[in-house]
């Protein structure tokens, strides 16, 4: 992705505009394992938010409270 230093380089040596095959590959890897640590963490935040609803619900103090129909 970095520029070629060296004189006389041509143009499809790593410039931004035409990356090689290997800053491509390791682009779209890099992509793929950050949306999937994006999705666990995401589905992980969900689950804990069910169990924690859960839990609270089942400690409610419910004596006190009529049923109104």
């Amino acid at each position: 992705m970095f520029r070629c230093l060296k004189p006389g380089c041509p143009d499809t040596c790593g410039t931004h505009h035409r990356p090689s095959c290997a800053d491509r590959l390791l682009y779209y890897v890099l992509l793929i394992a950050f949306c999937i640590a994006l999705a666990a963490s995401f589905y992980t935040g969900v689950m804990r938010i069910h169990e924690t609803r859960d839990d609270l619900s089942s400690t409610l103090p419910t004596a006190g409270f009529v049923n109104v129909k």
